[in-house]
C-alpha cells in the first residue's frame, strides 16, 4: 500500500536556509508554498511571517502562483511541517540597504540622451 500520496521522504531544508516557494494555496492563517528543489514537499508562511507590516487581508495580499522569498524558521521532522518567514527575508534585504544593492544585470536605459540640438 505505497498510495499515501502526500508523503515526502527526500532531503529537508535546514532551519535558516533561504528556499524561494511557490504559492500553492491562501488561507486565512498564511499561505503555504511549494518549495523550490525540494519536490513535493510545502512550507507555510504564516500571515504573521508574510509582511514586516501586518496583514490584514491577506486574500488581496497575495495570490496563489505568486513566488516567495522566504527563511525556514521552523522544521518538524517527522510531520515534513516547514514553517517559513517571508517577514525575516524581507528584514535582512531592509537591513541590507545601508549598502548599495550590486547594479542590475539588465542594462536600464533610464536617462535619455539629451536631444542634439540643431547646428544652424
Amino acid at each position: 500500500g505505497n498510495d499515501g500520496g502526500r508523503a515526502y521522504d527526500g532531503p529537508l531544508p535546514q532551519v535558516g536556509d533561504l528556499v524561494s516557494g511557490m504559492v500553492t494555496d491562501v488561507k486565512t492563517f498564511g499561505a503555504f508554498c511549494a518549495l523550490d528543489g525540494f519536490e513535493g514537499l510545502e512550507g507555510l508562511v504564516h500571515v504573521s511571517e508574510l509582511a514586516i507590516e501586518r496583514v490584514r487581508n491577506i486574500d488581496r495580499f497575495i495570490k496563489t502562483g505568486q513566488l516567495l522569498d522566504c527563511k525556514v524558521i521552523n522544521v518538524d521532522t517527522k510531520t515534513k511541517k516547514i514553517g517559513l518567514s517571508r517577514k525575516a527575508v524581507l528584514m535582512m534585504q531592509k537591513n541590507k540597504q545601508e549598502s548599495p544593492p550590486p547594479p542590475p544585470r539588465q542594462v536600464a536605459t533610464k536617462v535619455k540622451p539629451a536631444p542634439s540640438s540643431p547646428s544652424s
